[in-house]
């Protein structure tokens, strides 16, 4: 019976142990808009992506960039004729990294990039939070599109030196529109004035105008005053 109970116990610890390692990465991805380009057919933006601190280390992770419409919203290309694919994704040093052309969904539109970075030593050694790469992409049109990460996975090493991994609640999808942009747009405008945490006083030059001409008249009818009173 003793080893009966010693055998349940072990069987135990080992599942928690299990189960615990399956449970107990965890992080956050943010998303980013910034930079943003307008020209005559079409608005230029960078998306950056970074992973919050992990709770456990990771080895390398992977995850889905989806744009609803592959015709009005893409990554750019690099290359001017776009003869060869060569996105305009930029990976932070440090780590292994790779991505996919891009796959076509026909019948929604849909386009899709794998993206992923990777320790270089093929260890858990990821932890810190990360900037994992900035994506200039390229939205035309007048209808709204969606921005999505989708299947994001936190792949590491177990104990027992096999290859597991961690699906990552992804963030809510960006909705990409004109008015998104005429909004950064008023918030660049707003946040111009500023200056060191200073409010800019050049917008307020009329009214300092005024200020300047009211003290210099009320200077002379003063002196012209005193004139007539000594005399």
């Amino acid at each position: 019976m003793k080893y009966i109970i010693t055998l349940a116990f072990v069987i135990t610890i080992a599942f928690a142990l299990s189960t615990g390692v399956l449970a107990a990465t965890g992080a956050e991805m943010l998303l980013n808009i910034s930079d943003f380009e307008a020209f005559d057919d079409c608005v230029e933006f960078t998306l950056s992506i970074s992973l919050s601190r992990a709770t456990q280390p990771y080895s390398s992770l992977d995850f889905n960039l989806v744009s609803s419409d592959y015709h009005n919203l893409t990554i750019t290309n690099n290359n001017p004729d776009g003869s060869e694919d060569d996105l305009a994704i930029s990976f932070v040093s440090g780590y292994g990294s790779a991505y996919h052309k891009g796959r076509v969904v026909e019948d929604s539109g849909e386009i899709s990039y794998l993206i992923g970075i990777f320790s270089t030593s093929g260890g858990n050694t990821i932890i810190d939070e990360t900037d994992i790469c900035s994506v200039r992409l390229r939205y035309s049109g007048i209808t709204p599109q969606h921005l999505s990460i989708r299947d994001l996975r936190l792949i590491y090493k177990t104990p027992a030196g096999l290859i597991d991994s961690v699906l990552i609640a992804s963030p809510d999808e960006l909705t990409i529109s004109l008015d998104l942009f005429v909004e950064m747009e008023d918030l660049a405008i707003a946040t111009s004035e500023w200056n060191d945490g200073k409010v800019s006083l050049l917008k307020y030059w009329p009214a300092l105008l005024c200020i300047v001409c009211i003290v210099i008249c009320s200077s002379i009818i003063k002196a012209r005053l005193k004139r007539k009173a000594g005399v």
